[in-house]
């Protein structure tokens, strides 16, 4: 929000004065309070990992050739 501030301002965001970063702030929560609230399930939830007893198995259950070793014939 700040840096998009300096930029319409030509400066650092560092450099918009306080006073205005308040207005800003302030100004940002009004406008999400007049969002909608959220519907259903949130939108991210925690991701989780999932190994299967195999890793060298292919989706058939079948074994994935290595590309590190060299072929057998």
């Amino acid at each position: 929000l700040y840096s998009l501030e300096g930029a319409l301002l030509g400066c650092h965001w560092q450099h918009v004065p306080p006073d205005r970063r308040d207005r800003l702030k302030a100004e940002a929560k009004a406008a999400t309070a007049l969002l909608p609230g959220q519907r259903g399930r949130p939108a991210a939830a925690p991701v989780t990992t999932t190994r299967h007893a195999a890793d060298d198995a292919g989706m058939d259950g079948t074994a994935v050739a290595d590309p590190s070793s060299p072929d057998e014939d």
